[in-house]
């Protein structure tokens, strides 16, 4: 991708950062179209996509679709070039135009080159009341693949390549809705829900686009990541590596979704505890996205978190917090401060004050990630459970037992709701919770919060995962403390082998 794409990114983020109302149009192909909704997907933007809602252009249904979603005040109307297909529809926007304008949001328009021609040749009304016009570059591949690549413009495929007509074309039509509601509901922690939709996305394009077609992948990947969102990382690194090796064969070795691939099994690694094939791979694809979209790109710059996160697990914080600060710069000028990947990176470095003792930092950082995330995320949401166990391991911290405790038991009741089965998050809280009563000789309590985390750990993990081992040290030291011997003694063993090889035999005899 174009350095001046740079540009186009950061006129969206003053578009939704400063400015109070206006019409603007956004020039760029379906492919980036969807990478600037991936981006942005998780703010405080109303979307509405032209290829869900078909037919000709209407303010009618436009308006009720804003009208809806009052206390948003920018919106971005994808596809746009599908809405105007005839002099008819040309002629209802420019009718409306002074009606859209009097909706007093931030509409941006998104439409192709194309598209772009047919309004400024034909909507000469409504393209004068256009502020800002912000013009996106296609991804830079070789043209032997731009050809592949076009194929992710499901519309021109129907038209051009594949000649399909009735079943078929309205099969993908449904395909494609499954995929965006699969997106929603995962955006609302409903994985299992987004899972059933993709799995059947998937089986749609398989049978009509086959299983090695960019479309397929991109349902392949985000089945990749519904999994890592359920803890299941074997299924996640499989359906990841599917979505890779198709795509390699369409885009070569050097793409922005190559790199994708690449971090997102570099996420599944740090999940797993392998942290140094975690970091070699995720510094490869920060690396590619440098080099392909350059150091300010959102998609680089959430390489740039997920390597962070990779350092701070293990230990290096000055890394982690050179690269968190550097995310932050990026995404509160791109995104807004109104974003919940702002508030993401606000708790990570927030983490790491907390690792170095720097309550007072630490403390700041979260109470903000709490009032974006409670603004911008349903109420049962994974992350603002995150919040809660990160404030209620300050607040024990700071010797302020009772408000831990609430936290813990707020994050605890969050995890319940949404992380069907346990996740390692849920773990921790209450491997966290049973840290504290055990302090506070509340050990019967302790113990059974011990136990919940061990389970856990090793539903997920495995009984020889460094996670499951602290949990089983941590339950074997209170069994002794209530003179349990017994039950001590075979949780030492359990965990003994796995401390022998992280230690080293001698250590372990001490």
């Amino acid at each position: 991708m174009s350095e001046k794409n740079l540009d186009g990114y950061q006129a969206l983020g003053w578009i939704i950062n400063r400015s109070e109302s206006g019409l603007f149009l956004a020039v760029a192909d379906e492919l980036i179209q969807r990478e600037i909704v991936e981006v942005y997907r998780h703010g405080r933007i109303g979307i509405y996509d032209c290829r869900q809602n078909p037919g000709g252009y209407s303010f009618q249904t436009l308006k009720q679709w804003i009208d809806a979603q009052s206390d948003i005040d920018t919106f971005f109307v994808i596809n746009f070039h599908l809405a105007i297909q005839n002099e008819e529809d040309i002629r209802r926007l420019n009718f409306s135009r002074d009606m859209l304008a009097g909706l007093e949001k931030n509409l941006i328009f998104f439409t192709t080159a194309y598209g772009d021609d047919s309004l400024a040749t034909g909507a000469y009304d409504f393209y004068s009341f256009i502020k800002i016009r912000v013009i996106f570059e296609e991804h830079a591949v070789e043209e032997k693949r731009r050809e592949e690549i076009q194929t992710l413009d499901i519309e021109e495929e129907w038209r051009t390549q594949t000649g399909l007509q009735g079943e078929p074309r309205q099969q993908l039509t449904k395909a494609y809705a499954l995929v965006q509601q699969a997106k929603k509901e995962s955006d609302t922690a409903k994985y299992q829900e987004s899972l059933r939709l993709l799995w059947k996305a998937a089986k749609i394009y398989e049978e009509i686009l086959g299983s090695e077609h960019l479309e397929t992948a991109s349902v392949y990947y985000e089945m990749a990541e519904g999994y890592v969102n359920m803890d299941q990382y074997g299924q996640a690194s499989e359906q990841c590596g599917r979505a890779l090796d198709i795509r390699k064969k369409v885009l070569g070795e050097n793409h922005p979704m190559i790199a994708a691939c690449y971090d997102l099994q570099a996420l599944i690694y740090e999940r797993q505890g392998r942290y140094r094939e975690a970091e070699e791979l995720s510094s490869r694809a920060v690396s590619m996205c440098v080099e392909l979209l350059g150091a300010e790109h959102p998609k680089t710059v959430l390489s740039c978190h997920n390597l962070a996160v990779i350092y701070e697990k293990q230990g290096k914080y000055e890394e982690a917090e050179r690269l968190y600060r550097q995310v932050l710069a990026v995404t509160e000028k791109v995104l807004g401060k109104q974003n919940s990947d702002v508030a993401v990176t606000y708790n990570s470095l927030a983490i790491i004050y907390l690792r170095q003792k720097k309550y007072g930092q630490a403390e700041g950082l979260l109470e903000k990630t709490l009032a974006i995330q409670k603004e911008v995320l349903p109420e049962y949401h994974p992350h603002i459970a995150d919040t809660y166990n990160n404030l209620a391991f300050l607040y024990e911290h700071q010797n302020k037992e009772a408000e831990a405790e609430e936290m813990y038991r707020k994050a605890i009741t969050i995890y319940k709701v949404v992380c069907v089965g346990g996740s390692w998050k849920a773990a921790a809280a209450y491997y966290n919770l049973a840290c504290l009563y055990e302090k506070q000789g509340r050990y019967e309590e302790a113990e059974r919060f011990y136990r919940e985390a061990s389970s856990i750990y090793e539903n997920l993990f495995g009984e020889n995962h460094p996670e499951t081992v602290s949990a089983y040290m941590a339950l074997a030291e209170l069994y002794e403390k209530q003179n349990k011997f017994t039950q001590a003694e075979a949780l030492y063993r359990k965990a003994r082998p796995v401390l022998s090889r992280i230690l080293g035999e001698e250590e372990t005899e001490k």
